[in-house]
């Protein structure tokens, strides 16, 4: 598990899907995720419009359960 920036809140969502960060899988997450909310995020930096992305996905069961379901699909 990370425990920087973004991660923290992800760390809950991966949890959420059983998928366990590393060396193999990290950039495949990262990828994902940033695909999900549509922006490009900088490792390791949190935008401002991230944050607001961030509250919408945890408020909306659909939409945390639409990326639970995209990052099931990576293999570890």
């Amino acid at each position: 598990m990370k425990d920087f920036g973004c991660w923290r809140w992800f760390n809950r969502i991966l949890n959420q899907a059983g998928i366990e960060v590393n060396e193999v899988n990290e950039e495949t997450i990262e990828k994902i995720i940033h695909e999900f909310i549509g922006e490009k995020v900088k490792y390791k930096r949190c935008s401002t419009d991230w944050r607001k992305t961030r509250k919408t996905i945890n408020e909306d069961e659909i939409l945390k359960g639409e990326l639970i379901s995209r990052l099931k699909t990576i293999k570890a």
